[in-house]
């Protein structure tokens, strides 16, 4: 008896939660379909997900047919799971690559729609003026974005995005990605770079010890690529705590940057490393892997000239 009230409870809760943060439709008229992009790419920017929510779904709708198709007993655990089912649907429409479309200094507009049998494409186009505003994406920055809504049924609710970006063509070097992990005494402080013409050189400085040579010995880590850095030294002794970082790269032709870095602790766990991503890049939806300390990115600063 105390198992099933406890469910109950449970149930109402759930059903409590999930209406607070996704309301159904108050039965508004239907804006045109570049007001609904409009206010969608909006709540994308601010990641609002009741609003993301209300433009992709007509809630009223969907638990009017849920009530129709069942009987009254399992409508409540019925509604409470199609509520769970668009909680996570808008979690994934908030996803990463689609949000890090939009930076802050990138201009969009939308450039036209037309229809398509019962429902309508607006196009949306994104300028990147600066390396600064790409976002970085399947490996490259863009230097455009078009985005495509697909806008179904009189309330012009979103069904479908797809994007397509244009590369940019030239990308100054720039050093991408850093981490630093440390074994039985012994430290490894590894790096990747993007843009300017291959091979690259590299020179590591942390906590006023510089490495110049790479370590290139496989010890199961895989063939290291043109692009990336390597080093694995005997552990030093390090003044203090957090250890300043400086990794330089050079390429064939001469070009320079640096990238600056902080290590917070200088042991980490077995397996573990902590990793590094640029700026501004570090803050756009970029995923830490599994072996970063605490599924966290820090990130690397370049030179004021850079």
């Amino acid at each position: 008896m105390k198992a099933k009230l406890l469910i109950s409870l449970v149930v109402i809760l759930l059903v409590i939660l999930t209406v607070s943060l996704f309301p159904p439709n108050k039965g508004t008229p239907a804006s045109s379909p570049t007001a609904v992009v409009t206010e969608y790419i909006q709540a994308l920017q601010a990641k609002d997900r009741k609003t993301i929510m209300r433009l992709t779904h007509n809630v009223d709708r969907e638990i009017a047919e849920i009530k129709a198709k069942n009987p009254q007993g399992p409508w409540q655990p019925l509604i409470t799971a199609h509520y769970v089912t668009l909680a996570q649907e808008t979690a994934q429409r908030l996803d990463d690559g689609t949000v890090a479309l939009f930076t802050p200094g990138a201009p969009w507009k939308i450039t036209g729609s037309r229809k398509e049998g019962q429902a309508t494409i607006v196009y949306v186009t994104i300028k990147y003026p600066k390396i600064e505003d790409s976002p970085y994406l399947g490996g490259q920055f863009a230097e455009e974005a078009n985005i495509i809504f697909t806008l179904v049924g009189p309330s012009n609710l979103v069904r479908d995005i797809t994007r397509v970006l244009v590369p940019r063509k030239a990308v100054p070097l720039m050093i991408l990605t850093a981490g630093w992990d440390t074994g039985s005494g012994f430290f490894r402080l590894s790096a990747s770079a993007i843009g300017g013409k291959q091979p690259y050189s590299w020179i590591a400085e942390c906590g006023g010890i510089t490495f110049d040579t790479q370590y290139r010995v496989n010890e199961g880590f895989g063939t290291f690529g043109p692009d990336e850095a390597f080093f694995q030294t005997y552990m030093p002794q390090f003044n203090a705590e957090p250890v300043p970082c400086v990794m330089t790269v050079t390429d064939a032709d001469g070009n320079v940057d640096h990238g600056y870095f902080t290590v917070p602790k200088i042991k980490t766990p077995l397996m573990h490393a902590f990793c590094f991503y640029r700026s501004p890049w570090v803050n756009r939806g970029v995923k830490a892997g599994p072996a970063c300390i605490g599924g966290t990115l820090l990130p690397i600063t370049a030179t004021a000239n850079n």
